[in-house]
């Protein structure tokens, strides 16, 4: 093959698009025509770009042909949307109130919604079409919320009214005491942060537990998880088993942010 020769104004041309360059696939165009002309061969300058010989025969013709501009012309227009213009805003929407851990996830979500199943590569793609990207959530100081505390207040209320004399008053929930929140990667639009509230502890541990308002009696139930499993056995403590009072109100108290 003919040795591409240059002129010093199109050696500086070349030069300066390189700069301007917004992507690696330009800069790469422009480095195989740069290369070419200062005499490496195009299998020489296909194992410096890591790019097949053909593809730099190819940057080759279109240079010689239109110059730079047509070197740098973008002939891809991709194949036709699956999603309508609307579903892919809808979409968008969704996802900017719903954060999902794994593409996979997202693909599920399309294909029961609209019918229309991506690949995943596919997915990422439009993601990052749409402009989201895989990134943690961020943490911020937890605050209760007055609100739903004072409607808390007025059901408990109504309910120790209607208590019956031998009717027990307990408080029941699981925690699980750690140091710092582990946040998770999700698919999250650019430029925004999914907030995660924090609390304080290191070490996790599985506490399930009830707490009689009324004698303040409180029992605790250690298990490997929170589940029914593990509230059956609760329940199973001899201190519920051989109380006196045979019917009970159970409260469950949820912490309330």
């Amino acid at each position: 093959m003919k040795t591409l020769t240059h002129t010093e104004a199109q050696t500086n041309e070349l030069r300066r698009a390189h700069r301007a360059a917004k992507n690696k696939k330009d800069a790469d165009k422009i480095k195989a025509v740069y290369l070419l002309s200062r005499g490496k061969t195009p299998q020489e300058v296909a194992e410096v770009l890591m790019l097949d010989i053909d593809t730099i025969g190819n940057y080759r013709k279109r240079y010689e042909a239109e110059g730079v501009s047509g070197l740098l012309k973008n002939n891809y227009f991709g194949s036709e949307p699956m999603l309508s213009c609307a579903e892919i805003s809808e979409f968008s929407a969704h996802l900017e109130t719903q954060t999902y851990l794994t593409v996979e996830a997202i693909v599920l979500y399309v294909e029961k919604k609209y019918n229309v199943r991506y690949s995943i590569s596919g997915m990422r793609q439009l993601l990052h079409r749409l402009h989201f990207v895989y990134k943690k959530a961020k943490t911020i100081p937890g605050k209760a919320n007055a609100e739903l505390q004072n409607a808390y207040l007025k059901q408990l209320e109504e309910i120790l009214k209607n208590k019956g004399e031998h009717d027990a008053h307990y408080y029941l929930d699981g925690v699980h005491p750690q140091h710092n929140t582990q946040l998770a990667y999700g698919w999250i639009k650019k430029g925004q942060d999914k907030v995660i509230k924090s609390n304080s502890g290191r070490q996790r541990i599985n506490i399930n537990g009830a707490l009689n308002a009324d004698t303040l009696e409180v029992i605790i139930c250690t298990d490997e998880t929170i589940n029914a499993q593990s509230t059956i056995k609760l329940f199973g403590c001899r201190s519920f088993r051989t109380t006196k009072n045979q019917n009970y109100s159970l409260i469950i108290n949820e912490l309330i942010f």
